[in-house]
């Protein structure tokens, strides 16, 4: 196990054995403890392993979407800033145009 463990558990969780427990330390936290005597070495827990990886398996940053809706009465009536009725609009629209043909 790595000592910058930051105890997620994620190893835990991937053993297909079940060999891998967190147990607490004198300090609090909680780290992985391995039984090797039933560990079969799939290296599942490694590959699973945050620090293992160079590069964040997730990308982890929102993507932001903007809306205008250039008619002021909408904007006025509605609580999402006037986007509500120009979807419902285009979806009326487009799609249930097209259901009945």
């Amino acid at each position: 196990m790595n000592k910058d463990c930051t105890g997620c558990g994620t190893c835990v969780l991937k053993c297909p054995k079940h060999c891998i427990t967190m147990k607490l330390t004198q300090e609090g936290f909680y780290y992985p403890i391995k039984d090797t005597n039933n560990c079969i070495n799939c290296n599942l827990c490694e590959k699973v392993c945050h620090l293992n990886h160079s590069q964040p398996q997730f990308n982890l940053l929102p993507k932001l979407y903007a809306f205008v809706n250039n008619n002021p009465s909408h904007i006025k009536q509605s609580s999402s800033g006037g986007f509500f009725p120009n979807i419902a609009s285009h979806i009326i629209r487009n799609c249930i145009c097209n259901i009945h043909g």
